[in-house]
């Protein structure tokens, strides 16, 4: 229910507005707080600002160039392959690989005020194993560089990609550092290989789908939600 529109307001009403907990710690310069009034970190805010806000925030939409990677380690006398489509940059390929790779596709926009607190997103790419056996399932990764982002409505509820949708309560969540790359990520394991194929398997190949990500070179909408 939106807040009151004239007379007093309390910090704790627009924390509750905003998703969260009532009596519980909040500032006005959260992000959750902020993102009903849009207002980026450290702007100067009123209170009568939040007369008649409204916990619902437009959707951020996002146009995706999808890009592909392979990699391959070898330990002993064995070599093990794996292959990723979406978005990363190098920064975020380094938690998916383990190393820095190359940077593939490309996202129309990286950042939404209302989202993530305002960070950019560094990577959102699904992964799976090629050699030496290719696995039926992979993951879907999302990265955003910086440590520790609410794991909560306030930074996203779902996100559809390429008209599939993941929800963020099913993913599992991490804040972590690897390589100088200090990140927020959301894991979204146990997906298909191909959704239109349930006995295929991951693929080395660029021009084959992965999950919901089509061949590379192919451009998708991603949607992030947060009512």
């Amino acid at each position: 229910m939106p807040l009151t529109g004239s007379g007093a307001i309390s910090l704790n009403e627009m924390h509750v507005e905003a998703g969260g907990s009532s009596g519980t710690e909040c500032s006005l310069n959260d992000s959750d707080i902020r993102g009903l009034i849009s207002k980026s970190a450290g702007a100067t805010m009123s209170f009568n600002e939040w007369y008649n806000a409204a916990s619902s925030v437009a959707d951020f939409a996002t146009t995706m160039t999808v890009g592909h990677t392979n990699h391959t380690s070898t330990i002993g006398y064995s070599t093990f392959g794996s292959a990723a489509k979406g978005f990363l940059t190098t920064s975020a390929s380094q938690p998916m690989f383990g190393t820095s790779t190359n940077s593939i596709g490309s996202l129309s926009s990286t950042s939404n005020a209302n989202y993530f607190g305002g960070n950019t997103i560094h990577g959102l790419a699904m992964l799976g194993s090629t050699t030496p056996t290719a696995a039926t399932t992979g993951s879907i990764h999302l990265y955003v560089a910086t440590l520790n982002i609410s794991n909560s409505d306030a930074s996203f509820k779902e996100v559809v990609i390429n008209g599939t949708t993941y929800t963020r309560s099913s993913a599992s969540y991490s804040s972590s550092t690897t390589g100088g790359f200090a990140y927020s990520s959301w894991n979204w394991s146990g997906v298909q290989a191909d959704l239109s194929n349930p006995s295929a398997t991951i693929s080395a190949f660029s021009t084959d789908p992965m999950g919901p990500f089509p061949a590379a070179g192919n451009n998708i909408t991603i949607t992030f939600k947060r009512t």
